[in-house]
């Protein structure tokens, strides 16, 4: 063999080599592109399968709550039936036992006296009466009372006001008499709009007393309240509370008088022919 033939055999092997080879690289790639392509769709699918058995598992966990919240809300509604139904039938038994304690307290007490009637006054306006002069001894009390707490309070409920020797340093400040005020102030009140339903003696014993209560407090006792009052002014101080305490045992006594004769209870006989 020549070298000319040598030489051209060398060349169609090298030239069929490296033309082999670029085959093999182009058919190497298709394979990994291919491989590469399936293997991310297996990834998806698994993924997708994987999603969606977690979602059936979310669903199922979430049915499963709604069912327990709607068995406690029926639970629930259940229970509000029983504690409604239980406090109707406590009210029921508390008012059957108030009207049994009433009927009974009903069957202990004797029936009360029914207000005479004179000169054709009807019962429904000695009820009246009785009211107001209840309520205008009951008010008359209270003056009295916060008088005594605030000048004699070593006096107890129910004894007559009486001026005391000294006087403490709260009863001399005048911001603290502001209760005595105000309950001579509703005694007169009261009176002005009920005076109506007060016969002619009663109604002036009380005017009277109204009248004393204003002009004692007003000219005697609050001008004269002073940390160290000098005497002339407790002096005054006193002769006002002493006027205070000589017209309330008289104006109690004439209601307690009025009443009673208007209830039947003994007491200060009244003059038959007046309408009371």
């Amino acid at each position: 063999m020549d070298v000319t033939t040598v030489v051209v055999t060398l060349i169609i092997v090298l030239g069929l080599g490296g033309g082999g080879a670029f085959l093999l690289r182009d058919f190497g790639r298709q394979i990994l592109s291919r491989d590469a392509t399936g293997l991310t769709e297996a990834l998806w699918a698994r993924e997708d399968a994987e999603l969606e058995r977690l979602r059936g598992e979310l669903r199922a966990v979430v049915a499963e709550a709604e069912g327990q919240l709607g068995r406690l809300r029926q639970r629930g509604a259940e229970l509000e039936a029983l504690v409604a139904g239980g406090r109707e039938r406590l009210a029921l038994a508390e008012q059957a036992a108030t009207q049994a304690l009433a009927l009974a307290a009903g069957r202990a007490q004797p029936e009360p006296a029914p207000l005479k009637t004179r000169n054709g006054a009807g019962a429904a306006l000695l009820e009246r009466r009785a009211e107001v002069l209840t309520e205008l001894y009951g008010r008359l009390a209270r003056v009295e009372a916060a008088l005594a707490a605030l000048t004699n309070p070593i006096l107890l409920p129910g004894e007559p006001y009486t001026v005391p020797d000294a006087f403490l340093p709260e009863a001399l400040k005048w911001e603290n008499w502001k209760e005595v005020g105000d309950s001579a102030f509703a005694l007169g009140g009261y009176f002005n709009q009920h005076r109506l339903q007060l016969d002619a003696a009663t109604g002036a014993a009380v005017g009277a007393c109204v009248t004393t209560l204003r002009t004692a407090l007003t000219q005697f006792v609050y001008p004269n309240l002073q940390p160290n009052p000098t005497p002339e002014q407790a002096e005054t101080l006193r002769a006002g509370l002493q006027q205070i305490a000589a017209t309330l045992p008289t104006t109690r006594g004439c209601l307690e008088a009025c009443y009673r004769e208007l209830s039947g209870v003994a007491g200060h006989p009244q003059d038959d022919g007046d309408v009371v």
